[in-house]
Order: structure tokens, then C-alpha cells, then sequence
């Protein structure tokens, strides 16, 4: 039964997605002038340039658009859209970072829906939020400490989990 009920309200969130998020379009024209636009050099994972996406006949490009239009929709992306290269760089200063190689198909929607996506977030944005626009990390944490400080005086109780990840894009077992 438990499973049942954990189904139907997958589904109903999944509708409410998808009615919450038809503005995550890739229309073609908006495609193109991004991949013209677009001036760093390095391939995509899937080995593509912006500039060999303009390239493609536009009947065979916008049914590729389509495609993740579709899976846009539907909340179901393409398997290889998750496939990142995530490596790990030295700094000159010592130390390293993270970089994580993305699909150029991928790289390019997130650029054409970057605009949508920024409204949305400020749309939804919850007074519980601490990663927003303008907020910085110190005032993030003076704000939650100040907001566990008042809780306790008023006699609540109150705990924190507190992550330390180094190197957090390997897979776990």
C-alpha cells in the first residue's frame, strides 16, 4: 500500500513539474544565436562544438531539439545528458578543484533556459533559503546561527548537520 501511495505522489509532483516548467524550452532560433555566441573552444563531452550544431541542416536540428523539448516536458532527460567528466585540477596556489565536463547539447539548453531558470529561483525562493542572489556565505551562517541562538532561548532544541566533502563526485557503494 506504502508504495502505492509513494507512486501516486511521485505522479502528482511530476504534473505539477511539468506544469510548473513549460517555460524550459529550447526553441531553435534562441539555440542557434547561443551556439554563435558561444566562444570557448573546448569540445563537449559528446564531442561536439557550438559551432558544428549550426551546421546540421535545421530540419534535422530542431528535431534534436524537439527531442529534449520533449524530455524537457516530461521531466525524463536523456541518459547521456547526465554523463559528466568530472576531473580534478591543481592550483597554482596550491590545493586543487573540481571541473566537471558537461554535453555541448547540454551545455547549450542550460545557457538558452538560464534566463527562465533565474526567475523561477527568485519566484520560489523561501524564507528558509540561505543560497540566494546577494546573499553571501558569512551572512548565510551569522543568519543561521542567529536563528538557532533565538530558538534556544525560547527553549527549543536545536541540531545541525554540518558536511566537510573533499572530492564529493565519485560514486558511492
Amino acid at each position: 500500500e506504502s508504495v502505492r501511495v509513494i507512486a501516486s505522489d511521485l505522479a502528482e509532483l511530476r504534473k505539477a513539474t511539468i506544469q510548473q516548467f513549460d517555460c524550459f524550452q529550447m526553441p531553435y532560433q534562441p539555440f542557434v544565436s547561443r551556439c554563435h555566441k558561444y566562444k570557448k573552444r573546448p569540445k563537449g563531452v559528446d564531442h561536439w562544438l557550438p559551432s558544428e550544431f549550426v551546421s546540421i541542416p535545421p530540419c534535422f536540428l530542431k528535431g534534436i531539439l524537439e527531442s529534449v523539448n520533449l524530455g524537457l516536458l516530461s521531466c525524463v532527460l536523456p541518459v547521456q545528458i547526465l554523463c559528466n567528466l568530472s576531473v580534478v585540477l591543481g592550483k597554482p596556489s596550491g590545493g586543487h578543484r573540481t571541473v566537471a565536463k558537461t554535453l555541448m547539447l547540454y551545455r547549450m539548453a542550460a545557457q538558452v533556459v538560464f534566463g527562465a531558470v533565474r526567475k523561477w529561483e527568485q519566484q520560489n525562493q523561501g524564507s528558509y533559503d540561505s543560497a540566494v542572489p546577494g546573499m553571501s556565505a558569512l551572512k548565510a551562517a551569522a543568519d543561521t546561527t542567529f536563528k538557532s541562538e533565538v530558538a534556544v532561548l525560547l527553549g527549543f532544541h536545536v541540531a545541525t548537520a554540518l558536511h566537510d566533502y573533499e572530492k564529493f563526485f565519485d560514486t558511492l557503494d
